[in-house]
């Protein structure tokens, strides 16, 4: 039988943040979180010594695993620009950093908005950045991965451009199902590079969502964490339960689901 799904929340969709989201979460009965670097815009800087020691200890305390760490500054900030270069590798030493502090295993960078790559120039400058990136996480033993939307032939010419074997895709499933990318094909190029945590957007888009994982749990491969990063910080915690229930569920299946 494989080991457990875990089931996990993403902080910057929640109504609370940091400790609270730690609190909520514990409340909930969920495994885990993944978290947000934060900065202008995006919240209080997880970086800072009193913060991620405070979250840490809180995490620790209530039995939640702190799944990972993402930058979705970066999206505003603009990843591949070229007169960004600067800034956007302090807030990658900087989401590093708060990952390894935290001992969350995982720390990835999205792109989209600012950072979406859109062409073979954006594709280039932000595979030479990953690889930076790749780098460092490597010195502090953690995986570096990316969120995006590019078709399996682009996906697979990312992974191979970054060349390393600290690096892996995040799999959402909504933007997966939004932006029309064929599953089988996506795991087929890249599908040893996708990292164990899944984002999951089921009543976002009902049963496509499920049907996606369906697809990822068939192919053998493992799934580390269901991910629930539907939009909750304005709608209560009604639609949560009910999603956390549906996830808590679509865990066990897959937790008792054959190899």
């Amino acid at each position: 039988m494989p080991e457990t799904v875990l089931v996990g929340l993403a902080e910057w969709k929640l109504p609370v943040a940091g400790v609270d989201a730690v609190d909520l979460a514990a409340r909930l009965e969920v495994d885990g979180l993944q978290v947000d670097l934060g900065g202008t815009g995006r919240g209080p800087r997880l970086d800072m010594p009193a913060r991620w020691r405070a979250l840490r200890a809180a995490a620790k305390n209530a039995g939640i695993e702190l799944l990972a760490v993402t930058a979705n500054c970066l999206n505003d900030i603009g990843f591949h620009l070229a007169d960004r270069v600067a800034e956007v590798q302090s807030v990658v030493l900087r989401l590093l950093d708060a990952a390894y502090n935290l001992n969350a295993p995982l720390a990835f960078i999205p792109s989209f908005r600012r950072s979406a790559m859109t062409d073979t120039e954006t594709r280039r400058r932000t595979i030479d950045l990953l690889a930076w990136a790749c780098g460092h996480a490597e010195e502090r033993d953690l995986l570096l991965a990316n969120e995006n939307v590019l078709a399996p032939k682009a996906a697979a010419e990312l992974v191979s451009g970054v060349g390393s074997h600290a690096f892996r895709l995040i799999f959402d499933t909504g933007n997966l199902v939004q932006a029309k990318i064929d599953v089988q094909t996506l795991l087929a190029t890249v599908g040893a590079r996708i990292a164990d945590q899944i984002h999951f957007k089921e009543h976002e888009s009902p049963g496509s969502a499920v049907a996606c994982l369906d697809v990822l749990a068939k192919s053998g491969f493992r799934i580390g964490a269901v991910v629930l990063e539907n939009d909750y910080r304005t709608e209560g915690t009604t639609q949560l339960v009910t999603d956390i229930q549906a996830a808590r569920n679509l865990a066990k299946k897959l937790t008792q689901e054959p190899s």
